[in-house]
């Protein structure tokens, strides 16, 4: 799904920009931004997911869940080093690509339902 696909780079966006620069005038957009590309995709992926396999709806859940908080435990002991050692831009910009690349693999027609058995 195009939203999917593309709300990943509104956060990138935000992400690149709050790396560079931290002033208000940057941070307030670039933290719309963000909100907008970290949220707006939650509800049509877990549509697309739960019309997928309409006979276990609640597996999606079940995946997203445990994902959701195990990489935020790597990924926050990382960015917290990198600002440690002062290097908060480089930490953003790492960010900022990996949204780019989660957006970008998501860019993709809708997948069908699968037939019930």
């Amino acid at each position: 799904m195009l939203l999917v696909g593309a709300a990943p780079m509104l956060a990138a966006a935000g992400l690149v920009a709050i790396g560079i620069d931290r002033s208000f005038a940057i941070a307030l957009p670039a933290v719309v931004l963000m909100g907008v590309g970290f949220s707006l995709p939650y509800a049509v992926m877990m549509d697309e997911a739960q019309r997928l396999f309409p006979q276990r709806p609640l597996a999606p859940i079940t995946l997203l869940q445990p994902a959701a908080n195990a990489v935020p435990m790597v990924v926050v002991l990382l960015v917290g080093a990198a600002l440690a050692e002062g290097r908060g831009e480089a930490a953003f910009v790492g960010l900022a690509a990996f949204c780019a690349l989660a957006g970008a693999a998501n860019l993709r027609p809708a997948i069908p339902p699968a037939e019930p058995t």
